[in-house]
């Protein structure tokens, strides 16, 4: 990855660039935003600091870019949520500060990346932030989340934000037409029941979740191939297998959460166009209840059934009016 890869970032991405060739780094930076580019964004930052040529930027080629890039370097640490739990718990957050204060080995600045930081317990945020208010030397934190609103204030506050806009328009993806197709169908067809047209919504948006997590796992597998973990011993193997686990449902849950959206913007819209309809805004709120609960890993079958079935019932009287 080069910075001519951020396109859509140009001016965000310059603000970086000068800060590492000024030597004005922060200590701590929130990367955040819908782009799927942040891990990117933070290995980058952290080759630039670490490569060879020391020039304040990453040639890409040199042996401590190479090993940055492909998360082999001594000094750069990626830490994730764990596979099952999906929380970043205390004792990762004690494994970072306890490689932070160590002694660069290889590079010129230590680097810890927090992927998915959204994840952190109460008690890993409480330990961090101590971390933050007394930094140590040449040690750069890289905190990545798509939902910034799950960290406390004083971490946020102790953070530089670099915001990364989505690097491609939001042109709505063949899943989330699909679904769309079935809600605007239910006025189109009213003679249709409406136990029929929740079967063919449900069977939709399930489909819709299933090549979801398909296409998760078939990214993640694409980003750590031909990195040479296969070389590695038997418990690192495990780690990084357990980190796959890992991203592979923090890459699920983004794509799951944007079909959710596609079900609350319907929703809102035709609230808006029915503000007396109690039943839409009934609907409106279960939706967002099957979101909330969706995070807490609750059973997604369940949860999908029961309220598209108030779906239902709402776009059947919006329907019939």
């Amino acid at each position: 990855m080069a910075w001519s890869d951020f396109k859509q970032n140009a001016a965000t991405i310059r603000f970086v660039q000068k800060a590492l060739l000024a030597g004005r780094l922060g200590h701590a930076y929130l990367i955040t935003g819908e782009s799927h580019q942040k891990l990117g964004l933070a290995r980058q930052i952290a080759a630039a600091l670490n490569c060879a040529g020391a020039t304040g930027d990453a040639c890409g080629q040199c042996n401590s870019c190479r090993k940055i890039l492909t998360d082999h370097h001594p000094d750069v640490r990626l830490f994730r949520p764990e596979s099952k739990s999906r929380r970043i718990d205390i004792d990762t957050v004690r494994e970072l500060e306890r490689v932070s204060f160590l002694k660069a080995s290889e590079g010129r600045t230590k680097v810890g990346i927090l992927v998915d930081a959204d994840r952190l317990t109460q008690p890993a945020q409480d330990a961090f932030l101590k971390t933050l208010e007394e930094p140590p030397k040449n040690t750069l934190f890289l905190l990545i989340t798509s939902e910034p609103e799950q960290l406390k204030y004083t971490i946020l506050s102790r953070c530089l934000r670099i915001n990364l806009f989505q690097e491609e328009p939001a042109e709505p993806s063949e899943r989330q037409k699909n679904i769309l197709s079935v809600l605007r169908g239910w006025k189109s067809a009213p003679n249709q029941s409406s136990l029929f047209q929740t079967y063919r919504l449900a069977d939709a948006f399930q489909k819709a979740l299933d090549e979801a997590k398909e296409e998760a796992e078939t990214k993640v597998q694409a980003d750590y191939e031909g990195k040479g973990y296969e070389n590695l011993d038997a418990a690192q193997r495990e780690k990084i297998e357990a980190e796959k686990d890992a991203a592979v449902k923090a890459e699920y849950r983004r794509q799951r959460d944007h079909l959710v959206r596609v079900l609350e913007d319907h929703l809102r819209d035709m609230s808006i166009s029915a503000p007396s309809n109690r039943k839409l805004v009934r609907a409106f709120d279960a939706v967002e209840r099957m979101h909330a609960r969706f995070e807490r890993n609750m059973n997604e079958g369940l949860l999908l059934e029961v309220t598209l079935m108030q779906l239902a019932e709402a776009l059947e009287s919006q329907g019939r009016s």
